[in-house]
């Protein structure tokens, strides 16, 4: 039930453009509940929150988690490894 309400408060923020809570909601979630299905969607907007916020090292940092989880030759990989690149980050 605390992950579901730092994801709910995460998605408030992010939804507010107050990119800085909605990150460290964000991030509460994956310390409280890091098995959720919801895990991968979240890395996400994690990445997209650390974007918004000019925080693009912890941005790439992110994608290349989510890279990790998922398979290499899925759409989303793809769209992860071009963004890594377009922010000066590299593809592991």
């Amino acid at each position: 039930m605390v992950g579901y309400a730092y994801l709910k408060l995460a998605r408030l923020h992010s939804d507010t453009e107050q990119w800085a809570d909605a990150a460290a909601h964000f991030k509460l979630f994956l310390q409280e509940d890091p098995d959720d299905s919801r895990v991968r969607g979240v890395l996400c907007d994690l990445g997209k929150a650390y974007e918004k916020m000019g925080e693009l090292e912890l941005a790439v940092e992110v994608y290349g988690r989510l890279t990790e989880m998922i398979d290499p030759n899925s759409p989303l990989a793809k769209e992860l490894q071009t963004r890594i690149e377009q922010l000066g980050g590299q593809v592991k």
